[in-house]
């Protein structure tokens, strides 16, 4: 490894759910903040492939973000139609899209965060982790690797992506 050859403190792989939350949390912690962290996926994230939804009693981390919430709901059937108080529950939805461009402004506004959008094709232990990318190498401290191995695909048919 050359010494012009930067290496980053963390890396993140991986820019969908996992990757981001933990990019926001990073973001979010001040021991963080004089720590170099690059985040590599091969999608910019740029469409809303997503969405979701969950029940959250209160106010939540991503309120401001929200696509739709629900306080009531319903239940029918063929005959009838009953109207359900969630009490201090809210059934919440979030698109992706929302969640990426949220998380991507607090990235591109931090200056200890670099942003890569390339498929990483290898990683190799040594005394640091090099990131083998399509046309680029990345060095890393530490990874946080959030892909899904294809195996699992393989092996588990009856899963969708």
């Amino acid at each position: 490894m050359g010494t012009e050859e930067k290496i980053y403190d963390f890396a993140i792989i991986g820019a969908g759910a996992a990757g981001l939350h933990l990019a926001h949390a990073i973001l979010h912690d001040p021991f963080f903040n004089n720590k170099s962290v690059l985040l590599i996926d091969k999608d910019a994230k740029e469409t809303n492939d997503k969405t979701w939804c969950f029940w959250e009693a209160g106010a939540g981390k991503w309120d401001a973000i929200l696509f739709q919430s629900w306080e009531n709901g319903f239940f029918i059937t063929n005959d009838s139609q009953k109207k359900l108080d969630l009490g201090k529950y809210k059934y919440k939805m979030l698109r992706s899209i929302d969640f990426y461009k949220y998380v991507k402004s607090e990235i591109e506004a931090s200056t200890n965060f670099t942003r890569q959008t390339s498929s990483v094709l290898n990683l190799t232990d040594g005394d640091t982790v090099t990131i083998q990318c399509e046309k680029e190498k990345y060095f890393a401290k530490q990874v946080f690797d959030s892909r899904i191995d294809e195996d699992f695909f393989k092996s588990n048919d009856h899963f969708t992506r």
